[in-house]
């Protein structure tokens, strides 16, 4: 079964690197970036690597209970990196 790492506030500036490295690091992962879009966020950090295979967004806030259980229910993570502000 593919392993699954979800990345939180993975738009940001840091967690755009850290989305970047793990895609490009690991291709055989499934890599879920986890962002709310906020003041920090921005999609156009992460441009380069949007159509990699490996890799999957999803807009969605971390205070938000129901959308964690979606995402967590649909992805089943083996690990987190949590960097949303």
């Amino acid at each position: 079964m593919q392993k699954t790492i979800l990345i939180t506030g993975g738009a940001g500036f840091i967690g755009s690197h850290v989305v970047r490295l793990f895609i490009n690091k690991y291709p055989a992962y499934r890599i879920v970036n986890l962002d709310a879009l906020t003041y920090a966020g921005n999609l156009e950090n992460l441009r380069d690597v949007e159509s990699a295979a490996n890799y999957f967004f999803e807009k969605a806030n971390i205070l938000d209970a129901g959308d964690l259980d979606r995402i967590f229910s649909a992805y089943l993570p083996d690990g987190i990196i949590h960097l949303a502000a």
